[in-house]
This record gives structure tokens, sequence and C-alpha cells, in this order.
């Protein structure tokens, strides 16, 4: 949402003082060009912090989804790793917490200066050409002098546009990269504590295994100790 204000336009009478503070039309052209550039600039650079948006929604919408699989893997390990483990987790759900205060800096309605509509500086444009020629102050053709004139008007609402609008951009693109890099941050934290949940179960299933496969042989020769004692017993038997 957008909330500001549109700069209002004072009267020929009140600006007659003001004409010719730039004599050549070229420079005043080349100062409307500037001035409608910078203002153009900070637009663009708002626009792409809205369409940055649903991105960074998308990204909470798999953190909600991946946070909910980590508690259950934390009863599968104890002592220090799953302390290490549930660190990672507090850590990844400060990082989200941090990072949806961020977006909601961003998404919240923003003061806009704009300039003056074009219906106003048409208006405008009438009232300067009908007080010329009923006053004659003028340094040059009417048309000409009303250009210069309008150039002048742009060239102020323009560069009080983009001074005002330029903090409150700078502001929200700083918010949408920190909200982004702490929900970077996040899933990182998340990454590295299943991998030390699942290292740490890896090892001890393979310590598990290993230690069947060392008992094994031992199991052997124990039946073939005891199958040798029962054949002994069993010939002495026959015997008597």
């Amino acid at each position: 949402m957008v909330t500001g204000t549109t700069r209002k336009l004072k009267h020929p009478m009140e600006t007659s003082g003001e004409v010719a503070k730039f004599s050549i039309s070229e420079s005043l052209k080349l100062l409307h060009e500037f001035a409608a550039t910078a203002y153009k600039e900070q637009n663009d650079l708002d626009e792409s912090v809205w369409r940055a948006m649903p991105f960074i929604a998308a990204l909470f919408g798999l953190a909600v989804t991946v946070i909910r699989f980590v508690p259950p893997h934390l009863s599968f390990v104890d002592g220090i790793p799953r302390f290490a483990a549930s660190a990672l987790y507090v850590g990844a759900m400060a990082s989200f917490v941090l990072a949806f205060a961020y977006f909601w800096m961003v998404a919240l309605p923003r003061y806009f200066e704009t300039p003056a509509k074009t219906v106003e500086i048409r208006d405008h444009a009438a009232a300067l050409t009908i007080w010329y020629e009923s006053t004659g102050k003028r340094e040059k053709p009417i048309d000409f002098q009303v250009a210069d004139d309008l150039r002048r008007l742009m060239i102020d609402q323009l560069g009080n546009a983009t001074e005002t609008n330029r903090p409150v951009v700078e502001k929200r693109l700083a918010a949408r990269s920190r909200s982004i890099l702490l929900l970077l941050a996040g899933f990182a934290f998340i990454s590295f504590s299943e991998m030390l949940m699942f290292s740490v179960n890896e090892l001890e299933f393979g310590s598990v295994v290993n230690g069947h496969a060392s008992a094994t042989p031992q199991t052997e020769r124990h039946n073939r100790a005891e199958s040798a004692v029962a054949s002994k017993g069993n010939a002495g038997a026959a015997r008597r």
C-alpha cells in the first residue's frame, strides 16, 4: 500500500519573482531529464522490492514446512549431539522470526511523494499563458516562456519527490535483503541440525553392525566347541 502526498502548484502570480532562474532552455531540459531519471530510479527500486515479495513469502512457506520435521528427530540422539542439534534448531527459529519482522517492515504501508498530476500541470500551463498575455512580463515568446517555467516546475517537483522517497526506498531495500539473508541462515541451521543427527545415527548404527559382525565368529566357535563336547559324550555312552 502506498500513502503519500502530491505537491500543490503555486499560482503564476506567486512565482513571478522566480522567473528566469535559468535563462537557457537547454540547461532546463538537461536538468529536467536528470530529475526525471532520478525519480524513475527510485520507483524502479521500489518496484523491485514488491516483485521480491512473492519469493520471500514462498520461502516462509517452505520454512514452516521444514521446521516441523526437526523436533521428532531430536528423540533419536542423546547427550551433546542432542544439545547441539537443539541449539541449531533454536537458532533457525530465531532467524525465521527476525526474517518475518523485516518482511513485515517491507509490507507495511509506506509514505511516498508524487509529482503533481497531469491535469494540474495542464491547468497551471493555461494559467501561466493567460498571466503572461495579460501582464506582458516575459523574456521570450509566451510558448517558450511557459515551457521553461513548466520545466522549472517539474525539476522542483521531481527533485523534492526523489529526496523524500529515497530514504523510504533505502529502508525497504535493506529490510528485504535482511529478511532473505535471515531466511537462508535459518535454512542453514536446519540443515546443520539434520546433518548432525544423521551423522550421529549413522555412527551408532555402524557401531551396532560392527559389534554383531565381531560377535559372529565367537558364536560359531562356541557352537563348534559345544558340538565337539556333545559328540565325545555320545561316543562314551555308546562304548558303555
